[in-house]
């Protein structure tokens, strides 16, 4: 792992009712070559969900000076926009009918912290 980040924000799923606003806390691993992300609950499709423990593997990954760009697919029919300004440490995720936007902060290891 080249970088492990949490991040912190604020999302909205829309659904025919409402806009339904929450809070969340979630973290991402990067690599050189790609990297895996925890997708917040809320934007998963509660009957259609992927991943593997919670974890989402980014897809069409790219790195550039400023940010990482990738995709998450959440299950066969669903994915959805990453970005991560790596100057800023904001955080993007646009599903369509689903969002979210936080602050990330590099984390060292795996160690608790208690």
């Amino acid at each position: 792992v080249l970088v492990s980040l949490v991040c912190e924000g604020t999302g909205t799923r829309r659904n025919i009712y409402a806009n339904q606003p929450y809070n969340d806390t979630i973290r991402v691993e990067l690599r050189e070559d790609g990297g895996r992300i925890q997708v917040p609950a809320a934007m998963l499709p509660p009957e259609l969900r992927g991943g593997e423990d919670g974890w989402y593997e980014l897809r069409d990954f790219s790195r550039s000076d400023i940010a990482y760009r990738a995709r998450v697919r959440v299950n066969f029919i669903n994915s959805a926009k990453v970005e991560i300004d790596r100057v800023s440490g904001a955080l993007r995720i646009d599903g369509g009918q689903s969002g979210f936007t936080g602050m990330c902060r590099a984390v060292e290891g795996r160690e608790p912290l208690f």
